[in-house]
């Protein structure tokens, strides 16, 4: 790698790193609960204050916090934005998900980390495309679906739609 080329790669972490710290405004409120993601050393958190939610991630099994930050849950789409824990909404016609099908949308707590992809991976989901707010597309069969809807770090799972991938 050129040495311009690391400059600016060590200035971006150091930049994300800003954003994600917790001295860059941002506490750990009393008595917050970490959850772990199997077989890692990841450790999340996520509470509210007032009506605004947030979220913590540790990849050092809790030695220190890596982020702390404002979660914003609404899925931005070309032709939607929506949270999909308070409305989906709703396809029709040949564009809409098929019965049975296997192409889910699924939805982090936190932004992804790669213990959650391998959590998926380990139980048998296809991890693909990145979508908005910590949201993938995720092939699975229907054993598998409600494995990874069970596991902590998923906040929702539905299907996908094809509506969601067409340009304008």
């Amino acid at each position: 790698m050129s040495t311009s080329r690391m400059h600016r790669a060590i200035v971006a972490v150091a930049f994300l790193a800003l954003l994600c710290s917790p001295a860059f405004g941002q506490s750990l409120p009393q008595g917050v609960n970490w959850l772990e993601v199997d077989g890692s050393d990841t450790l999340f958190a996520t509470w509210t204050r007032g009506q605004q939610p947030y979220y913590a991630i540790s990849v050092d099994g809790g030695r220190t916090v890596a982020c702390v930050k404002e979660a914003d849950y609404r899925i931005k789409l070309r032709h939607a934005r929506f949270d999909p824990i308070v409305e989906v909404p709703m396809i029709q016609g040949p564009l809409a998900a098929r019965r049975g099908g296997s192409l889910y949308l699924l939805q982090f707590m936190t932004q992804e980390t790669e213990a959650y992809r391998n959590a998926l991976t380990a139980l048998g989901a296809d991890v693909h495309q990145f979508v908005s707010q910590y949201s993938r597309i995720v092939r699975m069969d229907a054993s598998t679906h409600a494995a990874v809807s069970s596991l902590p770090f998923v906040r929702w799972v539905g299907p996908f739609h094809s509506e969601w991938c067409v340009e304008a």
